[in-house]
């Protein structure tokens, strides 16, 4: 929020996970930013995407369990649509604390308008 605060133009927001896959051959159960616990014997991908431009930014595959390349496309899928979900909600969070702010300084100006008015300056 901070380059929001600045008056930095963004034109999407990052979303970002990484998900696990803890059975082998079973992309269908997923866990969605794991503990390190979770993913230490697990299959997993870290993934980032700009949600609005449908752009995967980064995607790295790690973990134990050895992974087959249909399995891939399912997990890259999943992951992908967290990762956008997750900017999404970064995206309606950051328009949220706009308005917030835009609410606080019009406030201000009324106050501020009705303390010259009565001369308490």
């Amino acid at each position: 929020l901070a380059l929001v605060d600045a008056g930095v133009f963004l034109k999407d927001v990052v979303g970002a996970c990484t998900i696990a896959a803890p059975l082998p051959g079973d992309t269908k159960t997923v866990l969605v930013d794991p503990t390190h616990a979770e993913a230490r014997r697990a299959a997993t991908l870290d993934c980032a995407v700009l949600p609005r431009f449908g752009s995967i930014l980064y995607l790295e595959l790690g973990g134990e369990l050895v992974v087959k390349a249909d399995a891939l496309e399912d997990l890259t899928e999943v992951a992908v649509k967290a990762a956008s979900d997750i900017g999404a909600a970064l995206a309606e969070a950051a328009r949220d604390h706009v308005g917030d702010a835009d609410d606080v300084r019009e406030a201000s100006l009324v106050a501020a308008a009705r303390a010259g008015e009565s001369g308490g300056g």
